[in-house]
């Protein structure tokens, strides 16, 4: 039985339970504290896994309970340049990225992964970077009908100043879809892709074609709420605690 594309019906959970942990993959700590720290503001657990360049062992991913993890976040692919050894890639193997996608399918776990280039394990094809001499570039929503619940809207431009981004086209219609697009400047005539859900037969992945640094950047810690939002479905074990005034 096909599954249908995730914008239409999310993929079956398998029986086995999951913990609501989620699984961080970055390259150093810095990276990791970047990568949950809207995790922690909304108190979800996770479990960090620093990848040198290396390489590194995967934790457990499942038991005989079920699986260890209710999410996976991976950050810059962990990707570093290996120079005449292989150029940039993840220094995470082939098997390994395998573990995961396999991991994904049988327990129904989301992926999301940011500060990635567009190319086909994305379902889009890369029209260039943006931008170095800190033009502007506003990125905005155009599709959050798969987390709902965020409280983001649609159509309101923020700010890509001094983060480095990578506007995309859809080159898979089959098995991607926008969600976020980069307004048109002087580089770019048109708006481009900014960050897209993919399919693959059941596995569920958000990519984001763009650089993340909340220790700084407003447009990060904005961000961040619709992959946190889309990987745990809008359900985790955590709490928020937001304090109001008359003002």
């Amino acid at each position: 039985m096909s599954l249908s594309p995730a914008w239409q019906t999310d993929a079956a959970v398998a029986a086995a339970n999951v913990q609501s942990t989620i699984l961080v993959i970055a390259k150093d700590a810095a990276s990791v504290s970047i990568a949950t720290s809207g995790l922690n503001g909304y108190g979800i657990p996770f479990s960090s896994l620093i990848v040198p360049e290396g390489g590194a062992e995967l934790p457990e991913l499942n038991s005989s309970s079920g699986g260890n993890f209710g999410g996976i976040v991976v950050a810059n692919e962990v990707a570093y340049d290996y120079g005449d050894q292989g150029g940039f890639r993840s220094a995470l193997t082939d098997d390994q990225w395998n573990q995961l996608y396999a991991y994904q399918l049988e327990y129904g776990v989301r992926m999301v992964l940011y500060d990635v280039y567009p190319g086909p394990k994305y379902g889009t094809k890369a029209l260039g970077t943006c931008c170095y001499d800190g033009e502007e570039q506003e990125v905005s929503f155009t599709d959050i009908n798969d987390f709902p619940t965020s409280g983001i809207k649609t159509g309101a431009g923020v700010s890509t100043q001094n983060i480095m981004h990578y506007p995309a086209t859809i080159s898979n219609t089959s098995t991607t879809k926008e969600i976020a697009q980069f307004a048109p400047n002087s580089k770019f005539q048109e708006p481009s892709t900014a960050a897209v859900i993919n399919n693959f037969n059941g596995r569920q992945q958000m990519a984001w074609f763009i650089g993340v640094d909340t220790s700084w950047s407003a447009t990060s810690n904005y961000l961040q709420h619709a992959w946190i939002t889309w990987i745990t479905h809008g359900l985790y074990a955590g709490y928020r605690r937001v304090n109001l005034n008359t003002q």
